[in-house]
């Protein structure tokens, strides 16, 4: 399972792994971890799943391993998924994280919104790879047990605990989403989108 940085996969892991007993990883799994430098594409890490039966990755380093032209070792593993967070969500973690300056934010949104695109088109070529929103399985049991499912376990019955705790916990909440982000912010996935062949779904027009 991954998705871009911030959208929830470090929570997902812990609760995969309490839940399912299996050993789920997070992004310290992988060699890219301590890197300093901007990750390029490569080719996925199948040997780190390899003979394990009870294994799992759940981190967004592994988005810079899929693609929809060349999906390689990724469709070798049985239960594919894609971790999902409203992108305003994200780019306001990426700015308040980062303590990052106003006239970053066109940048952020864009890297944001261009990793989005590769992850959505990887999902429309992997058929069995499914979008998952973080946002509805934490407020929704039904939600968690379709993720659940999918990964091939049990539906469960879960108590308050598993709804989780803001996730910009701990950051200095400077950025404020404003019309002019909102803006920007979609011509910029508009612009994006332009030549796939139907803009996201997962992008909504507030």
């Amino acid at each position: 399972m991954t998705g871009i940085g911030r959208s929830g996969t470090t929570r997902m892991a812990t609760l995969l792994a309490e839940a399912s007993g299996y050993d789920v990883h997070h992004e310290e799994v992988d060699d890219r971890f301590r890197a300093k430098a901007v990750h390029p594409y490569s080719s996925f890490p199948i040997h780190r799943f390899h003979g394990k039966r009870a294994y799992g990755e759940c981190h967004g380093l592994l988005r810079y391993s899929l693609s929809a032209e060349n999906p390689n070792g990724a469709l070798l593993v049985p239960h594919r998924a894609i971790l999902y967070r409203d992108l305003r969500a994200v780019i306001t973690s990426w700015m308040n994280r980062d303590s990052r300056a106003p006239a970053e934010f066109a940048a952020v949104a864009y890297e944001v919104s261009q990793q989005w695109l590769f992850l959505e088109r990887y999902a429309r070529m992997d058929h069995e790879c499914r979008i998952f929103s973080f946002d509805e399985m934490m407020v929704s049991s039904v939600a968690l047990n379709y993720l659940f499912s999918h990964l091939g376990f049990a539906a469960r019955t879960w108590s308050d605990s598993w709804q989780s705790e803001r996730i910009n916990a701990g950051t200095k909440n400077q950025f404020e989403w404003t019309e002019e982000h909102e803006d920007t912010f979609l011509r910029i996935t508009e612009r994006l989108w332009c030549r796939e062949d139907r803009f996201s779904d997962y992008i909504r027009v507030t």
